[in-house]
């Protein structure tokens, strides 16, 4: 039976890593040497393998799924739940692209038209806001989604409206009434998106955010298109997700995605510090 016992240094700790092969021969044993065993016997990739297991606790993926992760299965999640994917390069460096899925419970606001028009005409209308967390679409390397035109929702459906105090839908009407008031002043408008925020390093929440000016109009404007501009809050909702361990980085732990994910986990193995470097757009967190 050969024993190998390695030491290795995982966030300031030791790890013990015992490794068992049972009914080894060796034809030359004054002259044995581990590594060339080790090599002779195809072992040192399955032991890198099982070290690599045992010592990374970063989940790392083929970088071609990086566009098409779409989160876990929605029908048995009872919170919206936020997904943070980083791209990495094969040394570990956290120096490429980023971008948030969410998945799990839909995504459902009530709006009062108070709250987003200086119209009287539209103060009493509530908008009710529904879509599956699945289909939230955020731009990379960005906090927020891109600005949603309220009168394009009204006639995709994504959004509908009712007058107060009962259920009947006027999604039709209304979407008529702003489309007579932007003839008339091309200026008239609302527009939605959607911000991820975290308040503390414990908890990170969804939020809808309301300017009025129509989407196109805001989509020409950077500075209104920055995650920091001013908006209206309209609905907050706390989301969940998977966190690292505490300390100065502590966050949203990442999915990554390396155009070589064996080599990725063992280099953030090595060096777990590595990831950290060059993630200056994501201090959001």
């Amino acid at each position: 039976m050969l024993k190998i016992i390695k030491f290795s240094k995982y966030f300031g700790n030791f790890v013990l890593f015992k490794f068992l092969v049972k009914k080894v021969k060796f034809r030359h044993s004054s002259r044995f040497s581990l590594r060339k065993a080790l090599v002779s016997l195809h072992l040192e990739n399955l032991f890198d393998f099982f070290l690599v297991r045992r010592m990374c606790t970063w989940e790392v993926r083929k970088f071609s799924d990086f566009r098409l992760y779409a989160g876990g299965d929605s029908s048995t999640n009872h919170h919206v739940r936020l997904n943070f994917l980083l791209q990495v390069g094969n040394d570990g460096l956290a120096n490429e692209s980023f971008r948030y899925t969410l998945d799990g419970h839909p995504l459902l606001a009530d709006i009062w038209g108070k709250d987003i028009f200086k119209s009287g005409q539209f103060k009493d209308v509530k908008f009710r806001f529904e879509l599956d967390a699945k289909e939230l679409e955020f731009k990379p390397n960005s906090f927020t989604t891109r600005w949603m035109d309220i009168i394009e929702m009204l006639e995709s459906g994504l959004l509908s409206a009712f007058n107060a105090g009962n259920d009947d839908d006027v999604s039709t009407d209304v979407r008529r009434a702003l489309e007579q008031e932007k003839s008339a002043d091309n200026k008239f408008g609302a527009a939605l998106r959607w911000s991820i925020q975290a308040k503390d390093q414990h908890a990170v929440k969804i939020v809808l955010q309301a300017l009025p000016r129509p989407a196109s109009h805001l989509r020409k404007d950077a500075r209104l298109c920055a995650e920091d501009t001013p908006t209206i809050v309209l609905e907050t909702t706390a989301m969940k997700t998977t966190f690292t361990e505490d300390g100065p980085c502590r966050g949203p732990k990442p999915l990554l995605f390396a155009r070589d994910p064996i080599l990725a986990k063992r280099c953030l193995t090595e060096s777990p510090e590595l990831l950290h470097t060059g993630t200056g757009q994501n201090q959001h967190f």
